[in-house]
């Protein structure tokens, strides 16, 4: 929730989808402080969840990509 958001101070550039893992993995470190190395599982969770939301983000931008393209090249054909 926002509350939590706020509470564990994350910066708005950071809540995303993954915020979720993001505040498990920053809760783990606090917790497991000076040995953070022992919250490499959750800090992987959160780097696969950020590389998988960039891979969605990527693929949707390829696909409206396309879709621009081929109803700008309707729309050409149609002027002929």
């Amino acid at each position: 929730t926002l509350e939590e958001m706020e509470s564990a101070r994350i910066p708005l550039d950071k809540r995303d989808y993954c915020v979720d893992y993001l505040m498990k993995y920053l809760g783990c470190r606090n917790e497991k402080y000076p040995w953070v190395y022992r919250c490499h599982h959750e800090k992987h969770e959160y780097l696969h969840c950020q590389y998988e939301d960039y891979l969605i983000r990527m693929k949707e931008f390829e696909r409206n990509r396309r879709l621009e393209e081929r109803a700008a090249k309707n729309n050409h054909h149609e002027l002929l």
